[in-house]
């Protein structure tokens, strides 16, 4: 391992079982190979997609790895798959889903890897809490804040704070 820290920002989802629950394990388990700095409170959201399913509970959150793009998102899909995940119906429900947002200000477009995430500016689940703990952060690709981007964003799925789950709470373990 190297001794460079890079500044990641990942969005979590999870609308099978326990939402809360299945939150909590990723998080715990991605704390187990990062450092967290920041979660966003959780949100309760509206599907994607042309498949009908239950609503989401989705957070962001900023972590520090010294990992390589790759191999942190290998860790990544380790821990959906721990979790339940099941990748057999595209836009379907989902026990976990973790997807890499920003990777420092890196640009990245390889197989399977595309850092920025190709959607996250167009995605209010993902926008809502990444403005309420990174709203100064600057997109390496659009060159303003996540605040102006949450600003000018046309996604109409509804997207609830859940005020009651703060980050202590998401942290913990029944």
């Amino acid at each position: 391992m190297n001794s460079t820290y890079h500044t990641v920002y990942l969005s979590l989802g999870s609308n099978e079982g326990d939402r809360l629950l299945q939150l909590r394990k990723a998080v715990r388990a991605i704390g187990e190979i990062s450092m967290i700095r920041k979660i966003s409170s959780v949100y309760e959201t509206s599907p994607v997609g042309p498949i009908a399913q239950d609503d989401f509970l989705n957070l962001v959150m900023e972590i520090q790895t010294d990992m390589s793009p790759r191999d942190l998102m290998v860790h990544l899909m380790r821990i959906e798959e721990d979790h339940g995940r099941r990748r057999d119906l595209k836009w379907g429900p989902r026990s976990i889903d973790i997807d890499i947002v920003f990777y420092d200000r890196m640009i990245l477009n390889i197989s399977g890897l595309v850092i920025p995430h190709a959607h996250y500016a167009e995605r209010k689940f993902v926008m809502e809490p990444l403005c309420e703990i990174a709203p100064h952060w600057i997109c390496p690709v659009r060159q303003v804040s996540i605040h102006e981007i949450h600003r000018h964003l046309a996604d109409v799925h509804a997207v609830k704070k859940m005020n009651q789950l703060t980050i202590d709470q998401t942290l913990e373990l029944n």
